[in-house]
Order: C-alpha cells, then structure tokens, then sequence
C-alpha cells in the first residue's frame, strides 16, 4: 500500500519537484541575465527500473525553462516497447506573463495555465484534485500520521564538481495507517545534496526562487533545495528554520532514495514486515552556460494552444 496524501495538481507538484521564460510562439528572447544548467540523472525504480535523463534549467530573475529528456532503458522496458522508450517534458513559468506553459509532446498541445490560480486551492481542487466521493473512501479508511522530518547540516566543504560544497541530508519518515487491514505504510525519504554558491548564476536562480515563492504565497524554503521532501511536510517550517536556511546554495550533487515498509499487525506479539527500496536517484550538475542556446526550449509554432481558466 502506498502512502497516501491528498494530491496537488500535476503542474503545482512540478514547480516544487524539479526546483531542485518569456516564450511566444516557441521562441525565446534573450535578457539581460541568463543562466542554463545542465544536469545528468540516474534513476532505478522498483516498477519502472533505469532510466536516465537530461535535464535543462534556465533562469532569468523573473522566467523559468525546463526541459527533460528521459530513457527507459531496462531490459524489460525495452521488451515491452521493441527498444528505448524516450520521453520529453517541457515547462515555462512566466513571472511577467502570470503564465505556465506545459508542452505535450505527444498531443503537440502546449497548455497554458494562469500562475497567480495555482495558489488558489479551491481551483486546484476543482480541475486536478480527487473526486470528492473518493476522498471521503480514503479520509474513512486510511489515516495519515504525523510526519518526521530532520536536516542535518555538515559544516565541512567537500570538493563535489570542480566546486566547495556544504552537505546537507535530510530524512522524512511518513506513516499512513490503513484501519480496514489494521496495516500500516511507512515510507522514509532519504535526499543527500551537496550544495554550492560558487556555482555560476547561483544569484538568478535564487533570486527567481524567491520571486516565484512570493506569487504562490509560499514560504521559500519550499520551492529550495529540499522541495521534494517539503512537500509532504504540510505543517509549519519554524521548528526546522535554521537547517532549513542553511540549505542554500545550488545543487551540484544529489542522491536520493525512497524506502518502503508495510506493516501488518496481528494479535500476537509478531508483526509481518515488508520493505522494498523504491527508488534510488541521482543527480550531477554538469555545467553551468551563461548563454542559453535557444534551440534548447524550441516549440514547434503548430503546436495548438490550449488556455487553462
């Protein structure tokens, strides 16, 4: 059984899962100051199994561009689709625009959602949320504990990429307790990143970060460098504050590993105890460009626009 939480649309969870653009009709037009990141990932998962990807982020103070190249290369995969599955995401959040755009590659649709509405919950929940009659089946059998989350902070540098970095590693524990099956899931997050201001930029992507934050109505931290974990963490930051603020800096390295156990309860003293690794992640920031080339983030201009309201 997996852990179960009420479920934000696809493309709020993209702004806090991939944080760590001014287009018209597919183009992008310089500004004054730019940064690409380029970034390699190495993904097992239990179901899935390998993949890997290349990632493209590129700041402006007021404009983020995000393109994902994905392959799924185990062997049963290649089985399943005669070869090398691949896969593309494209996303452009506009601070300027009010706008996020999220291309469809495989409908050659790009759809376009007003920014200030993702931090409207009422209409989040009207277009991407569970039905109603489902969530009250879930809130009626299923109870989700109180969250664990530490951060610890390492004051030493460590030489990661060519730069002098600070590792942080942080471990959130959730637990959902299932009352039909007197069972319980817990899921441990385990992220490793090691953290850089040297990094070229840092200073756009940061201050972009914080610019996007204050338009969603969010506390920072949560669009940072730990946004995967923080966005089970639904109450205050205040108790985790200061190891919090000490996570800054640009990810040069990442490692990341989801853990599963299921525990079913019995009257006796024994337990039954399942645990399966779900995921093993990791990222490396390959280069930091000061110029973005712009084919990069093309669109083809037939694509379809679709308006979001």
């Amino acid at each position: 059984m997996p852990f179960r939480t009420r479920s934000l649309s696809k493309v709020r969870l993209l702004l806090f899962a991939v944080l760590n653009v001014a287009m018209g009709a597919g183009v992008w037009t310089p500004a004054s100051g730019e940064v690409l990141y380029v970034q390699d990932i190495q993904t097992r998962e239990l179901l899935m199994g390998e993949k890997a990807a290349v990632l493209h982020i590129a700041y402006t103070d007021d404009s983020m561009r995000i393109d994902m190249k994905t392959r799924y290369t185990s062997s049963w995969m290649k089985r399943l689709f005669g070869g090398v599955k691949t896969n593309r995401k494209t996303t452009f959040v506009l601070l300027a625009r009010d706008q996020v755009h999220e291309v469809n590659w495989e409908t050659n649709k790009r759809f376009i959602y007003p920014l200030h509405r993702l931090s409207d919950v009422g209409w989040v929940r009207d277009r991407f949320e569970t039905l109603p009659e489902a969530q009250e089946i879930i809130d009626s059998r299923y109870v989700s504990r109180e969250p664990r989350l530490e951060v610890v902070v390492d004051e030493n540098t460590e030489r990661q990429g060519g730069y002098d970095c600070r590792r942080v590693t942080a471990t959130l524990r959730l637990e959902t307790f299932d009352k039909k099956k007197a069972a319980s899931s817990i899921t441990w997050i385990r992220q490793t990143v090691w953290l850089s201001e040297e990094v070229p930029g840092y200073g756009i992507c940061r201050e972009f970060r914080r610019k996007l934050a204050e338009r969603m109505g969010l506390e920072s931290e949560r669009l940072g460098n730990l946004a995967f974990l923080l966005r089970y963490w639904r109450g205050p930051l205040d108790p985790i504050r200061d190891p919090l603020s000490s996570a800054g800096g640009f990810p040069v390295r990442t490692e990341l590993t989801v853990d599963a156990e299921y525990v079913l309860e019995s009257e006796s003293d024994h337990s039954k105890t399942v645990a399966r690794r779900l995921r093993e992640e990791t990222i490396v920031l390959r280069d930091a460009l000061e110029v973005v080339d712009p084919g990069i983030f093309q669109v083809p201009e037939e694509f379809q626009r679709v308006q979001v309201e």
